[in-house]
């Protein structure tokens, strides 16, 4: 197994909710400052860390934390709920067999399943732990 153990998704969701905070944190302070008028060097620089940070968010979410919860729940097949449609849907049609096949733009609901958001959610609660 890669890593798609339980105490590594915890690591990686600690890593994950500690950038959106940085990223909020750092937005925050910029939207304060463009609202007072302040200094456009430091409102840009503000900008480009939030740009940073996201990128950062995005690395994360399309390799190590959506591939270890893809592997940690892959062989359980759980079934899986269309968050659109709220059909109840087979793992594999959701994600397939391959993580190397799945899309970056939908590695991003391999994550949402356990931090909440995305195409899908568990159909059973007991697949959660965060």
């Amino acid at each position: 197994m890669f890593m798609g153990d339980k105490a590594k998704l915890k690591q990686l969701h600690k890593s994950y909710q500690g950038l959106l905070a940085e990223q909020k944190k750092q937005n925050d302070r910029r939207y304060k400052l463009e609202e007072d008028g302040g200094n456009k060097s430091e409102i840009d620089q503000l900008r480009e860390d939030a740009e940073r940070i996201q990128k950062a968010i995005n690395h994360l979410v399309e390799t190590d934390y959506s591939q270890s919860v893809y592997e940690r729940y892959s062989p359980k097949n759980p079934k899986l709920i269309s968050t659109s449609t709220e059909e109840v849907v087979s793992w594999q049609e959701a994600f397939g067999s391959s993580f190397e096949a799945i899309p970056k733009t939908l590695r991003h609901s391999l994550v949402g399943l356990v931090e909440g958001y995305g195409r899908y959610r568990f159909r059973s609660k007991r697949f959660l732990f965060f």
